[in-house]
Parts: structure tokens; sequence; C-alpha cells
């Protein structure tokens, strides 16, 4: 969406889209079609914001560029939400992209960085200063519901319980 309180999304049409700027489905890349004068013409577009995603400016509106990918392609503008499938946020190769829920993109999340364990669906079980054979639950949260995967003696054997899980309810959305 549109990072502007200005205007709407649906000011910009693909064919106004078309005439200021070219996408190539299989970089990614944006390149300038017009403004020669500002030695725009076929010169890259886009800036990497400080959340990873590419903006592109245009009529004084800032746009994600995996957003215009999309209305470029399919000739409207999603419903929903686009989803990098590799997770890259400046990957906006089409082959990477899909239209997703917010509840699909939420599940292909990567773990959090400030965890003690970094993979994703595993947490340390407490043992109040005892060593446990088991030390290392796996949980999955699916529709909000948090599904307990048991405990495990190592952090591999609780991932892979969690990639079975993640495989099962999120299908393709799954980040394993």
């Amino acid at each position: 969406m549109p990072r502007s309180k200005k205007t709407s999304r649906s000011q910009l049409t693909t064919k106004r889209l078309r005439k200021l700027l070219t996408y190539d489905p299989i970089t990614g890349i944006w390149t300038h079609n017009i403004f020669p004068a500002k030695g725009l013409h076929k010169k890259e577009a886009g800036t990497i914001l400080s959340d990873g995603y590419i903006g592109i400016t245009l009529d004084k509106v800032r746009y994600l560029a995996h957003r215009l990918a999309y209305l470029f392609m399919k000739g409207r503008w999603p419903k929903y939400e686009i989803d990098h499938e590799d997770g890259v946020r400046s990957n906006n190769k089409w082959e990477n992209l899909r239209a997703a829920t917010d509840l699909d993109n939420s599940r292909n999340r990567k773990p959090h960085k400030n965890k003690r364990i970094p993979t994703k669906g595993v947490s340390p079980v407490s043992a109040r200063g005892k060593k446990r054979k088991n030390p290392y639950a796996a949980y999955i949260t699916v529709n909000g519901k948090q599904i307990y995967l048991g405990v495990h003696p190592t952090i591999e054997a609780a991932s892979a319980a969690y990639r079975t899980a993640a495989t099962k309810y999120f299908g393709k959305f799954a980040r394993i």
C-alpha cells in the first residue's frame, strides 16, 4: 500500500504505471520509462527502505515495489497482501511473489532474532536447576490456538516435529 494519506492506491492505474515504469518479472527490477531530462530514463527505480522492502515514489506517493509488481502483472491491485516466498523483502522476482492473506503471511515469518533458541516453534523446558532428559518442547500456533507437539531430547528433534506440523497445517506457506 502507499505510505501516504494524501491519495489512495487505486488512483494509480495499470496504464499509468506502465507509462512510468517497466518491470522485469525475471529479475524483479523496475526501471524508469520517462524523465530523460532528469536523467532517469531507463535507470533503476526504487530505494531499499528501513524495513527491507523496496519503495518507489510515483506522482509524489510511495508504493511498495512488490505491490506494484502485482498491479503490473495482474492488471489490478492485490486484494490482501503480497508474500515474498523466500522471506527476502527486496526480492521482487515474480516467481517469488504470491498473494496471501495476513494469516498466510504470518505463517512463514522467520523466528525472532532475540530468542535463545533460534529455531521456530522450539522452546527450552524449565527444569528448575535439574538436567532434563528431554529439554526442548515444540509448539505450533494454528488459528490462534497453540498446539503442543511434545518434548524432545535435542533442538533438531523438536524442530523436526515443528516442521512436520507446519507442513501439515500451513502447506505452501510453511517456513521450514
